[in-house]
């Protein structure tokens, strides 16, 4: 070749050279807009719109800003587009593309905006990409995600609607350039979740490491949520799919019954509470391990396990409280807990407790949430070492409580109460349309003198008292419960003695009332008191109350209506030693639960009844005996009691005779 050919080869390079370089220069990359949004739509399904310029910048790694992009929403979707950018600008690798390969060294999003929906034909975000023939699918093809180097959010918004969860939450997103790894990624929410009102502010790690399914990614979080507030801070595993989660946990509130929309447990009523753990979520699995925290009063700590696999979640549950103000369990029967100096409630809760005030009725009508009972399984341990209850001294409380497809089971509920203890096995069963109730209890060696602990009307008083219930019921409150009660209720003390206290702290009308429990200013044995209550349809109506000292018997008659909350009970002394200071008028106990009223019947003075009303306990007195010996040592106190009504009994029977002679009088010794 001349080399005038030769130069001409080298002009038509040149030339080429410049008329690509021209072409690169000065070509509208506009005209591959339409043929990527069709690409694109075509692949998709859905609408794709570049509304903006399109500008490329070539190189080994080209970049592509596109301007205004729109992809469109699925048709039932309330908004239009499910992804939009005022600017996306992508850096993409050419040789890792032309290696088959996806690569983006870098993508920068400008006001980016996510809608995500969820309905019953699924999440919006579900797009069924088109495939030819037998093509498999990308990961069965070998093809991999694309590889992001660099991920940058200015101005982004993420929404989530799901009408069916009442959630419907739009968050901010940002990153932050120059802070911490931990803390690049921003996000502030508010909305509603689950029907609460909701607003937070997390920080995260790179955004790139969301996609890490095998990495703990970092997150801390502060949020509230209806009356609920927390701050979370730890690492999740495997976002997308939720795998894994390990949270430092700080979580408080007005009630742990606001939990429920969140957690889908079913928790009581309690006042404000505030509780510190571990949270660890693994599968199916959430572990709430070693928290420790205060509900209302009480400290609590302990371990928890909630279990999502079928449509009802499953509590595991161990709990300790080394103090238990008893008020703080009120929620648990459906009553407000104290609002008084010194204790510790929600300003709702003492709202509801002024109400309450001006209530004429005082047992919990509050109804209970049968479908939440029957939503959860459960199984708790709790243990309470010491109660805090300044006139009742309980103490060591224990009880196993399972729920079971809506059978509730408290097995055992033990505790000791004043020296003794009370046993009792109760189970709730809300399978049907109202609540069933039975409960089973057992009272051993209370001592008197402990009932009320500091209290001048008993702290002279000994005796030992023992008892057992048997009740069945039905109903939707605590009140309906005891309202339509069914079953019995015993309790004895043998021995002991009354304080006169009894009478100077009762005040003048109880005084001259109670006036046959002692005469002076001494103390009076109790030889055998004996309460035997039977229960219809809520009424109880003693079988049997007695009390007999070495001056009097006193035996009260009447009923206790717990449906309608009213008392109707007379109390007839049966004095001994007749004299002019033996009170010998009945006591009348009226009124409402809320309003007593104690009145003595001065118009009706025990004449000739004396005899008849102690033959009449000769029977529920003999059915109680078994009941007496279940205290400490013997009970011939009581059984000298029923032998004397079984004498007076049998005089009773005999015909009158104008000859008969005079019953003898009852030794003195009889009394002692």
């Amino acid at each position: 070749m001349n080399p005038g050919s030769r130069s001409k080869g080298r002009i038509a390079v040149i030339t080429l050279i410049v008329a690509i370089v021209a072409l690169i220069l000065l070509w509208d990359w506009k005209w591959f807009k339409r043929p990527i949004e069709k690409r694109v739509e075509q692949q998709t399904g859905r609408s794709f719109r570049i509304g903006g310029d399109l500008d490329v910048d070539l190189g080994w790694n080209p970049r592509v800003i596109l301007d205004d992009v729109h992809l469109g929403n699925a048709p039932w979707a309330r908004a239009k587009d499910m992804l939009g950018a005022e600017r996306a600008d992508v850096t993409i690798d050419l040789r890792e593309l032309l290696a088959g390969r996806m690569s983006f060294p870098s993508i920068a999003l400008t006001a980016p905006r996510l809608d995500l929906q969820n309905a019953p034909e699924g999440g919006n975000w579900q797009i069924a990409t088109p495939r030819r023939g037998d093509e498999a699918p990308a990961e069965e093809n070998g093809k991999t995600a694309p590889q992001i180097g660099k991920l940058s959010i200015d101005r982004g918004k993420l929404t989530y609607f799901d009408p069916a969860d009442k959630t419907d939450v739009e968050v901010d997103i940002a990153t932050q350039s120059g802070s911490s790894v931990a803390r690049s990624l921003m996000l502030r929410a508010k909305g509603r979740l689950r029907g609460l009102p909701l607003e937070a502010i997390a920080h995260g790690g790179p955004v790139l490491s969301l996609t890490d399914t095998d990495s703990p990614y970092p997150f801390d979080a502060k949020f509230t949520a209806g009356r609920t507030r927390a701050t979370i801070e730890g690492s999740v595993t495997g976002l997308q799919a939720f795998t894994a989660a390990k949270l430092k946990l700080d979580i408080e509130g007005e009630t742990l019954a606001a939990l429920h929309p969140l957690t889908h447990l079913v928790l009581p009523e309690t006042p404000p509470y505030r509780i510190r753990g571990l949270l660890v979520h693994e599968g199916e699995e959430w572990r709430f391990n070693d928290f420790v925290g205060n509900v209302g009063d009480s400290d609590l700590s302990g371990s928890l396990t909630a279990t999502y696999i079928d449509e009802r979640p499953r509590l595991v549950a161990t709990l300790q409280s080394k103090q238990l103000d008893i008020d703080d369990l009120a929620g648990f029967v459906g009553a407000t807990p104290s609002t008084g100096p010194g204790e510790t409630a929600s300003a709702e809760q003492k709202v509801e407790a002024k109400r309450e005030e001006k209530e004429a009725r005082v047992l919990p009508d509050t109804p209970v949430d049968l479908a939440q009972l029957r939503s959860m399984d459960a199984d708790v341990q709790f243990t309470a070492l010491s109660i805090k209850k300044k006139d009742l001294p309980i103490d060591n409380l224990k009880t196993h409580l399972t729920l079971e497809q809506g059978l509730l089971k408290l097995e055992p509920l033990n505790f000791g109460v004043a020296g003794g203890r009370i046993e009792s096995n109760m189970s709730i069963d809300a399978r049907q349309a109202r609540l069933a109730l039975e409960a089973r209890t057992n009272f051993t060696r209370l001592d008197l003198a402990k009932l009320l602990p500091g209290n001048a009307l008993v702290e002279r008083s000994t005796g030992l008292i023992g008892g057992r219930a048997n009740l069945k019921s039905n109903g939707s409150s605590t009140a309906e419960l005891l309202g339509h009660a069914d079953g019995e209720l015993g309790i004895a003390m043998r021995g002991g003695s009354f304080s006169n206290l009894l009478l100077e702290g009762a005040g003048l009308d109880a005084a001259e009332a109670l006036g046959f429990l002692v005469r002076g200013d001494r103390t009076v044995r109790v030889r055998c008191a004996v309460l035997d209550l039977e229960a219809t349809d809520g009424v109880f109506k003693p079988r049997a109350f007695v009390v007999d000292t070495t001056d009097t018997n006193i035996n009260v008659k009447g009923s206790v209506d717990m449906g309608k909350e009213e008392l109707d009970l007379t109390v007839h002394p049966l004095p001994k030693d007749w004299s002019p200071l033996s009170l010998r008028t009945p006591l009348h106990v009226r009124g409402t639960f809320k309003e007593p009223k104690l009145r003595p019947d001065r118009a009706l003075l025990i004449k000739g009844g004396a005899v008849a009303a102690l033959a009449a306990l000769v029977n529920p007195l003999a059915a109680l005996l078994p009941l007496i010996e279940t205290g400490p040592g013997e009970n011939a106190d009581c059984k000298s009691l029923v032998a004397a009504a079984e004498r007076t009994a049998d005089e009773a029977k005999q015909p009158a005779s104008d000859n008969a002679a005079p019953a003898k009088k009852r030794p003195a010794d009889d009394k002692s």
